[in-house]
């Protein structure tokens, strides 16, 4: 029994040196994933084999990369499953990272929209519009990528039949019954003359008259307050929306140092 006792190492020793804590082992032991090899009768002492330590370093290193236990089992008992599950768990961290940087792209807006917005509301009289324009299905998530890209493809076709801007991009919402998941937008540019029919560009016409606009000076993360805001102070004045409200980039982030200095309105057409 000595002779025996010798060729194995107590807890103790075994925990410096592997990097498991004690009760770690313990743990490991209740759960199965690693028993001593020896439990003294007497006094309940744990001692572990030579062999262990090759175990006990790989369930070091595959619980420090978070690894479920359940895999960690997995990979003790058929060591050439190591690779398929080490790449079934870098698509899980992958994944998770991806969620952390949404969450940090949040944490930067809600952070944002704490920070004091310049923004003015008014009742104007706005002149009447008329735009080339291409409809998109989109999502409050990813508005702005769609947007860019549409605008994009509008000035090339637009160019390609000699149809030129006449004034700063916008953006219609044509819809009442609003999805933040999925909606319509209506993207555009004003225009002086109509392109050939062939051309495949919707033409919308944006009336004039009566408006209530706010005015937001900064970054766009702000247009989701502005348009509350336009809501409220629309209610409070006793008005109501009769058109389609829309957007004006007057001085979009393509022109200008700093998100700072850009300049949107909010318009909607009240009675």
């Amino acid at each position: 029994m000595e002779g025996e006792r010798d060729n194995l190492i107590p807890i103790g020793r075994f925990a410096f040196l592997t990097g498991l804590s004690r009760r770690a082992l313990r743990f490991y032991d209740e759960r199965g994933l690693m028993r001593p090899a020896r439990v003294d009768d007497w006094t309940g002492y744990r001692f572990y084999s030579l062999e262990q330590l090759s175990s006990a370093g790989l369930i070091r290193k595959l619980r420090r990369i978070d690894l479920p236990l359940n895999e960690v089992q997995l990979v003790l008992d058929d060591h050439d499953s190591l690779q398929q599950v080490l790449d079934r768990h870098e698509a899980r961290l992958r994944e998770r990272v991806t969620e952390s940087e949404q969450a940090l792209t949040l944490l930067h807006q809600l952070r944002k929209e704490e920070e004091h917005v310049p923004l003015t509301i008014e009742l104007r009289e706005v002149p009447a519009l008329r735009a080339a324009c291409m409809e998109i299905h989109t999502a409050v998530d990813r508005i702005g990528a769609d947007c860019g890209q549409t605008h994009g493809r509008l000035v090339e076709q637009l160019g390609a039949v000699g149809v030129a801007p006449a004034g700063p991009a916008l953006i219609g919402y044509p819809d009442d019954d609003f999805d933040p998941e999925s909606f319509r937008a209506l993207i555009g540019f004003p225009i002086d003359h109509d392109p050939p029919a062939e051309a495949g560009i919707e033409i919308i016409d944006f009336p004039g008259g009566k408006a209530a606009v706010a005015t937001l000076a900064g970054p766009y993360e702000g247009l989701q307050q502005a348009w509350q805001d336009l809501h409220k102070w629309i209610a409070e004045q006793g008005l109501r929306i009769t058109a389609m409200p829309y957007e004006v980039y007057r001085v979009d982030h393509m022109t200008v140092a700093s998100p700072s200095e850009i300049e949107t309105d909010v318009v909607a057409p009240v009675a």
